[in-house]
């Protein structure tokens, strides 16, 4: 059975102060930096301009990410912004704040994970309940909007372990889906998910963006 293809602009927020200071922030709730806005500023004009046939914009309810889709509607105004709870970031319940080397290196996150799709941190959730809810998430935007193109404003780990699940059928390929804050990657959601773009950047040139490979801690 073949459907129409959809296409999703996957948008990574604006700078967060965890960001900048290379912390894994999970589900907690903070907001953009000065130059987070600044991000989505530049982000927005640039969706306005070259991606302003979209049907819809999507957004997880994090503050940080919320801010940066409400930032991109003012510049859309003629779209419709939905919250979906089902893109917030991977919850590392009360792990959240580690860094990331001291979530690789001390508590063994990724090498647990690896080990156990079932293992969780504590208070947290598993990568299995993760990848399943982000796919499905995807999946079911992709299917409401059939044909159409909609902006999807998440996480960083949310984005790139959903574009390895849906390009390789495997989580573990998500460092090689780095995304910086305020870039956005293009999804063609069909019967085979196809990535057109990566880490477009462009638009930030002026502001400034960091990636988790430039903390350099993995």
């Amino acid at each position: 059975m073949s459907f129409m293809e959809s296409q999703l602009v996957l948008v990574r927020h604006g700078e967060t102060a965890a960001n900048a200071a290379g912390l894994w922030q999970g589900a907690e709730d903070k907001g953009l930096t000065a130059r987070g806005v600044r991000q989505a500023r530049a982000l927005a004009q640039r969706l306005a301009s070259e991606y302003n046939t979209a049907a819809a914009i999507y957004s997880s309810p994090l503050n940080r990410a919320l801010q940066t889709a409400k930032i991109v509607q003012a510049a859309l105004p003629h779209l419709p912004l939905h919250l979906r709870p089902d893109l917030v970031e991977y919850d590392l319940g009360d792990w959240a704040g580690l860094s990331f080397a001291t979530l690789k290196d001390e508590r063994r996150l990724w090498e647990r994970m690896a080990a156990d799709p079932d293992f969780a941190p504590p208070g947290g959730e598993s990568p299995r309940h993760f990848a399943r809810r982000i796919v499905a998430a995807l999946r079911e935007i992709a299917n409401v909007h059939a044909g159409d193109m909609v902006i999807v404003v998440s996480h960083g780990g949310v984005i790139a372990t959903a574009l390895a699940l849906l390009i390789h059928g495997d989580g573990s390929h998500w460092t090689e889906y780095d995304l910086a804050n305020g870039a956005f990657s293009v999804l063609a959601m069909g019967e085979q998910p196809r990535l057109l773009s990566h880490n477009e950047t462009a638009h930030l040139t002026d502001v400034g963006s960091i990636t988790w490979a430039e903390h350099d801690d993995g």
